[in-house]
């Protein structure tokens, strides 16, 4: 990957291994989180990043576009057709503010720890 980003002069972070303690701090050093995904069941990668208040852009493939609502709360690109420079160059500041904005209230909205472990606990008490 790296061979690759150097030949396409692509300036592009590899960082390895974070930690998850680190992991919020470092996703919010960045404006946008960009994964080439083939298939997700529930893509915690993004829902982090959306978290951090990085701008997602992911493939419109069966998990992702569960949660990224195309130009609402990330963008949803096609594998086909895709350039995604020119799609990050066509975002402007409003429409960029939209997207972080919408995507932290789907996450408060959906996915904050206390939900899920009130949902989670709901479960085990129906089954005893």
């Amino acid at each position: 990957m790296v061979q690759l980003a150097n030949q396409k002069n692509a300036n592009i972070n590899f960082i390895g291994r974070i930690s998850n303690s680190d992991l919020q701090i470092k996703l919010s050093e960045y404006k946008y989180y960009v994964t080439s995904t083939k298939y997700e069941g529930n893509p915690k990668s993004i829902l982090e990043a959306m978290s951090a208040g990085c701008i997602v852009i992911a493939p419109n493939v069966t998990g992702v576009n569960e949660i990224i609502e195309n130009d609402v709360n990330g963008i949803l690109y096609e594998f086909d057709t895709v350039d995604l420079p020119a799609l990050i160059q066509s975002l402007d500041s409003e429409q960029e503010k939209k997207l972080v904005k919408n995507a932290i209230d789907f996450i408060l909205s959906n996915h904050k720890l206390d939900l899920i472990a009130k949902v989670e606990a709901n479960l085990y008490q129906e089954l005893f």
